[in-house]
């Protein structure tokens, strides 16, 4: 099944940042203008169930990982509708550099040491967002073995 989210205004297929935007997720300008036309929003089987990814084209690494590196400040706010920020699990926040399938990535991890967020490139041409560092290296994987097509 493919779901086209449709722009109520333009009529036209709903952008990466129309969508995060629908869901009250504000991207920085610059990584915005950064992210290809197309993208595929997904899920992945992993050992904790279907867990959803983003994968997105991008059109500049260097402008993209500024972006990201930008956006991870407030990157904790955006998931208080998942976890509220007064959580216990919540109480300290880090992002740390972790290699997940042989990609340099970067993963967002609660007190106790879950990821809630993590992502990573892909050949420099692919950014990849997820809540799972399993469906992260999934993704990866299976761009290793089929060369991806956005």
């Amino acid at each position: 099944i493919e779901v086209v989210p449709r722009n109520k205004n333009s009529g036209g297929i709903l952008s990466l940042v129309e969508l995060l935007s629908f869901i009250h997720i504000n991207v920085p300008p610059d990584l915005a203008s950064s992210f290809g036309s197309r993208f595929t929003l997904g899920v992945f089987g992993t050992l904790r169930g279907l867990e959803p990814v983003i994968i997105v084209s991008i059109s500049s690494f260097e402008k993209t990982l500024s972006g990201m590196l930008e956006f991870e400040r407030v990157l904790p706010g955006v998931f208080s509708n998942i976890l509220p920020l007064g959580h216990p699990a919540r109480q300290f926040e880090f992002f740390e550099d972790r290699l997940i399938a042989n990609q340099e990535a970067r993963v967002l991890k609660m007190a106790d040491g879950q990821p809630l967020f993590a992502y990573a490139f892909f050949s420099r041409k692919i950014l990849i967002l997820s809540i799972s560092e399993a469906a992260l290296a999934a993704v990866i994987n299976n761009f290793l073995l089929v060369t991806p097509v956005l």
